[in-house]
């Protein structure tokens, strides 16, 4: 979307909660404003943002990570300039040695846009449900070489059903760090 700007104010808390957890939480307002923007619903955005995770290590193998996210990101849908998104997820890592470790997933995102639209002679205002969910297994053959094979879901249902969609992605990838 041309001619986007934002400013954004937040404030945040960050640290360990006790002795095998850590926090990190920052939240406060965001005002983005399209000054050339020929789309005339919800022209600009004034509004709460947050983000923030919980992570938690029960042992030195495992790690649970919980996190959120509000904020709003731009669309290309119809007449909006952006849509509000809600994030929640969590990831749990385990290494089974210094070499191999394995991660189950999953998130739920709410997406909702501002303005009212028609779909199928439906109108109204559009929201997105995201669910996403899968599993992987790393492989280090050193330290900055590695190898994952992954499995991911991901569906979409939205208020208007021409959206909707089921994905599953099987995924073999190697990463090499310098």
């Amino acid at each position: 979307i041309p001619d986007s700007v934002y400013d954004e104010a937040l404030v945040g808390v960050q640290g360990a909660w006790f002795s095998k957890s850590n926090i990190n939480f920052k939240a406060g307002f965001r005002a983005q404003d399209y000054d050339n923007s020929s789309i005339i619903a919800s022209k600009d955005y004034i509004g709460p943002v947050m983000r923030g995770g919980f992570d938690y290590s029960p042992t030195d193998s495992d790690t649970i990570v919980f996190e959120f996210t509000r904020t709003i990101y731009e669309s290309t849908y119809r007449n909006m300039n952006y849509y509000n998104a809600n994030l929640f997820g969590f990831n749990y890592r385990h290494n089974f040695t210094d070499k191999l470790a394995a991660n189950l997933f999953g998130y739920y995102q709410l997406h909702l846009y501002p303005s009212e639209s028609t779909e199928n002679g439906l109108t109204t205002k559009r929201n997105d449900n995201y669910y996403q969910g899968g599993a992987s297994v790393r492989y280090y053959l050193r330290k900055w070489i590695s190898l994952e094979a992954k499995y991911e879901y991901a569906q979409r249902v939205s208020k208007f059903d021409v959206f909707d969609y089921k994905d599953q992605q099987v995924t073999i990838s190697g990463t090499v760090g310098f």
